[in-house]
């Protein structure tokens, strides 16, 4: 009798096991990430805006169609100096923000800051630079300002001076109006 009793609370213990740790796996706030994004993909046929205007797909752009499709897991990456960046695996949709700061190629670190390897928001979002505004102009100097990240060198010789030509242009794609009409970041988005 002992025997049994034991056997069958273990077969309980190792069900509930189970089952917890499924419920944590379901519960991380990547997977609610990508639930929400693949709701969106059904909606607005993703994989149209997924592609980044390549004639081959990338081995990301693969990743992010089959998550569109329904599939869950992370979405890793090597950017050119090949560090590995997890920061897609939230942030879906956003692999094409910009054509001339390639995602694949830069990652999203290297302007934005934070933990390219945690999965955990608030983890992740350690070392943001600007609240995670790195195209604000404001932070341009610790951006797209500094030299040397590898082989970005980035705008170093034009955001240390605001009365450089191009900064007009920077300010053009970088800054969104607020509701109020109003250019987001300061005086020197209006330079």
């Amino acid at each position: 009798m002992t025997r049994f009793l034991l056997s069958a609370l273990l077969a309980v213990s190792v069900v509930a096991f189970v089952a917890l740790s499924w419920l944590r796996e379901e519960r991380r706030p990547w997977v609610r990430y990508q639930e929400r994004f693949q709701e969106r993909a059904a909606e607005e046929r993703v994989e149209e805006r997924v592609r980044l205007g390549r004639e081959e797909e990338s081995a990301l752009q693969r990743r992010i169609r089959r998550i569109a499709q329904g599939e869950r897991g992370i979405v890793q990456f090597r950017n050119d100096e090949g560090q590995v960046e997890r920061c897609l695996t939230c942030h879906l949709g956003l692999e094409e923000i910009s054509g001339s700061h390639p995602v694949e190629e830069m990652g999203c670190v290297v302007c934005h800051g934070g933990d390219p390897l945690a999965l955990e928001e608030k983890a992740a979002h350690r070392g943001l630079v600007g609240g995670g505004r790195g195209s604000d102009l404001r932070f341009a100097e610790r951006t797209c300002g500094r030299s040397g990240f590898g082989r970005f060198k980035c705008h170093a010789g034009i955001v240390r001076s605001f009365d450089h030509p191009s900064v007009e242009r920077c300010a053009r794609c970088h800054y969104e109006l607020s509701g109020s009409g109003r250019y987001e970041g300061g005086d020197v988005a209006m330079v």
